[in-house]
């Protein structure tokens, strides 16, 4: 929408600064021919000179005064420069107070919230853990709890290595010092 503008801007730019260069030549002619009436003798030179000097330089610079100029200057310093302006503070701005607002505040919600509760829990588990494994193990309960892997050391530590080194000590030692005291 915006190039539509400027094209059909610069349009009217040129039309115009054509409209006038062209009323001021034919103003610069019939200037001429009066003088020339008048007897001056370089009369068609003048006239020519005068066509270039007032019609075709003053149609070039009015085009770039008010056409060209005018059109790109107003729109790149008021359209454009206002955008990116605009653009820059309120958006890159409003990313900034996203990410100083959002990153910082999930930030430090992981880190209160997040963090905080996965080492409460691993302090907790492993606290729970320890001392159910403790309380299972040493003093010998086969109560049976939810967790697995306490369990299954507990019984580990009961049945295999405490109960088989146990039961192996107290039936060879003594069968084999029963056995010799006999003999």
């Amino acid at each position: 929408m915006k190039h539509v503008l400027i094209t059909s801007m610069l349009a009217i730019g040129l039309g115009c600064g054509t409209a006038v260069a062209q009323t001021q030549q034919t103003e610069s002619q019939s200037g001429a021919d009066a003088n020339c009436a008048s007897g001056q003798a370089d009369c068609q030179g003048g006239s020519k000179m005068g066509d270039q000097a007032q019609g075709k330089a003053k149609m070039q610079t009015d085009e770039q005064a008010q056409g060209k100029a005018g059109a790109s200057t107003d729109q790149q310093a008021q359209g454009k420069a206002k955008l990116k302006t605009d653009e820059q503070a309120q958006g890159k701005a409003g990313t900034t107070d996203q990410q100083a607002q959002g990153k910082a505040k999930l930030k430090t919600d992981e880190q209160a919230q997040g963090k905080a509760g996965t080492t409460d829990q691993q302090t907790q588990d492993k606290t729970k853990l320890k001392t159910d494994e403790q309380a299972q193990g040493k003093a010998g309960t086969t109560d049976q709890q939810a967790q697995g892997k306490a369990k299954m050391q507990t019984d580990e530590q009961a049945q295999g290595k405490a109960g088989t080194t146990t039961d192996q000590q107290a039936e060879g030692k003594a069968k084999m010092q029963t056995d010799e005291q006999a003999q």
